[in-house]
Order: C-alpha cells, then sequence, then structure tokens
C-alpha cells in the first residue's frame, strides 16, 4: 500500500473517531438540558439553558466540518496520481511533505511529518498547479517539488 493512501486512510480513521466523540458530547449536551429542572429563580433556568444550547450548536458545527473533511479525504482516496499540484497532491520537496486540499495543519505519521493545507491557503495558492521539478517562492522560502502522488 502506498504512503500517501496509508496517511489518508490514518486520516480518515482519526477523523471517524472525532466524529464518534463528538456525537457523544452532544448527545450529552442533550440529556443536560432535558435534565434541567425550572426552578424558582426562573432567569437562572433559561440563562444555564441558553448556554447549554449555545454549546450544542458550536459541537454541531464542529460535527459537520469533521463531516466535510471526511467527505474531502475520501474523495482524495479515489483521485489518481495527479501529474501536477492540485486537490489530493501529496507533494515532496527538499525537507517538507505537503498534503494539498484538507486543512488539518501538522501531522506527524510514520517518523514523517506532513502539512496538510487548503489549496486555498497562501501556501496552497503559491503551489497550485506546479509541476515536478518546479520551484516554488513563499514567504522567502524557495521549495523545488520533487515528488507528487
Amino acid at each position: 500500500m502506498s504512503f500517501k493512501k496509508e496517511l489518508l486512510e490514518q486520516i480518515n480513521a482519526n477523523l471517524v473517531e472525532l466524529a464518534c466523540e463528538l456525537k457523544t458530547e452532544i448527545s450529552s449536551v442533550q440529556e443536560e438540558m432535558s435534565l434541567e429542572t425550572k426552578s424558582s429563580a426562573g432567569d437562572k433556568f433559561e440563562t444555564s439553558r441558553e448556554m447549554m444550547s449555545q454549546e450544542k450548536s458550536r459541537l454541531e458545527e464542529r460535527l459537520d466540518s469533521v463531516y466535510s473533511k471526511k467527505r474531502n479525504v475520501s474523495e482524495m482516496m479515489e483521485t489518481a496520481a495527479p501529474s501536477f499540484i492540485g486537490r489530493g497532491a501529496l507533494v515532496g520537496t527538499e525537507n517538507n511533505l505537503f498534503l494539498f486540499g484538507i486543512a488539518l495543519g501538522k501531522i506527524d505519521f510514520k517518523g514523517k511529518t506532513i502539512m496538510a493545507v487548503s489549496l486555498n491557503s497562501p501556501i496552497g495558492l503559491a503551489f497550485r498547479g506546479k509541476k515536478l521539478n518546479e520551484q516554488v517562492s513563499f514567504m522567502n522560502k524557495q521549495y523545488t517539488i520533487k515528488t507528487i502522488s
């Protein structure tokens, strides 16, 4: 199995685990909301309930984001090895590995550090469309594209 495929499968597994954790947190907040009883201090009850509602909304937004990233990873798994840098490209330079198409930040995998970044990020835009052996200048640093998979 290729390094890229293994990396994407690991990212997918991590996203599935995160989605399960978020679902559990959402269920916990829902349960707390249903157990909250109205006391004689009505304002306190309403404030508490509103805070729980806001927390539930934040968790649901995070869960939606995780599902979106999971869809991106699934699509990247099905993409053939590109000849230029686009979504799903795993790019090796002199000292760095980049995975373009999903904003996850730094990932440590099999002893290597990979920067998973969006193609719409500043560095993603600098690399977008480049081919093997081309030079990319970003933030006063030069990169030579050594591999694209």
